[in-house]
């Protein structure tokens, strides 16, 4: 029997396995981030503009329910809604308005994409 050496057979296949290995992950990673890159799904890549949209949605939404906050029954909900859309607030954001004995819900959408809905319970005084 020869002894087991730095050089045998056994040590060069763990190295080939080892090189082949690293060479195969090597590859596999570089073509996910290649996929990942180029078939990216469009709502990833946002335009600047589109960033500003979603900012006024968010606004809108913020100051909506501040607002709604302050509303203690369902005759002072209808005097918010129709005050807003008498100043036409925002005119871009489309505004739906439910308003139940209980709560109001308002729902805000830009162009069917950036939706947000405001559920707000009326206080009990």
């Amino acid at each position: 029997m020869v002894p087991f050496s730095p050089r045998s057979k056994l040590c060069l296949n763990r190295r080939g396995v080892i090189i082949s290995l690293s060479l195969t992950f090597l590859f596999l990673t570089l073509l996910s981030l290649w996929l990942f890159s180029t078939l990216a799904p469009a709502a990833i890549k946002i335009k600047p503009s589109e960033i500003q949209n979603l900012d006024d949605v968010v606004w809108v939404s913020k100051v909506i329910e501040d607002n709604l906050r302050l509303t203690k029954n369902k005759a002072e909900a209808e005097g918010f809604v129709k005050f807003l859309e008498f100043t036409s607030f925002y005119p871009q954001i489309t505004k739906e308005y439910l308003i139940t004995e209980e709560y109001v819900e308002v729902r805000l959408s830009y162009e069917g994409r950036f939706n947000k809905t405001i559920i707000h319970f009326y206080q009990n005084v």
